[in-house]
């Protein structure tokens, strides 16, 4: 990350991340420049997240979340929404992280997992937007990444924006 600092035609450096470890990191991640941090989470269930990752680093990933937004950095949370298992959270997921700042991409499942690919767990662009829309007030913005972004409101006047990454349809 400090060497890519140097290149000129690089304007962002971002790093993904489970956020397992994370903490650790964060220190020396700041002192050599990096800025962004996207971090895959796909549920706010303890026991849903064990389901979902076989990891029972959970809390972990929580804190390292906390650490980094002390620390400065910009985050983005991302969230593959799964039939089933946890798009009941999507709404949750935006208040959650909207009070902190933090901008959520709901993300279809894509079907890149061998074996682990099921087509009943696929959950459209179309109905996380349904859902979003039952709580929110949503107006899309003009967007040059791989989401869909939104401008969002709630009644109660949390606003922020969100992301939906929609690779199938």
């Amino acid at each position: 990350i400090h060497s890519l600092h140097r290149i000129e035609e690089i304007k962002e450096i971002v790093l993904t991340t489970n956020g397992t470890s994370l903490l650790p990191h964060l220190k020396r991640l700041k002192e050599i420049g990096l800025r962004r941090i996207n971090i895959s989470l796909d549920t706010l269930s303890e026991d849903l997240y064990y389901r979902i990752t076989g990891s029972h680093r959970f809390f972990t990933v929580l804190e390292g979340i906390q650490r980094a937004l002390k620390e400065g950095f910009k985050i983005k949370i991302n969230m593959v929404v799964l039939r089933g298992i946890n798009e009941t959270e999507i709404t949750e997921f935006i208040q959650y992280f909207l009070k902190n700042s933090v901008e959520v991409r709901f993300i279809e499942f894509m079907p890149l997992c061998g074996p682990g690919w099921r087509e009943d767990y696929f959950f459209p662009y179309e109905k996380i937007k349904e859902i979003i829309k039952k709580k929110f007030d949503i107006h899309p913005l003009l967007s040059s990444g791989v989401a869909q972004e939104f401008a969002l409101r709630d009644r109660n006047g949390l606003e922020g924006k969100i992301g939906i990454i929609a690779p199938v349809t």
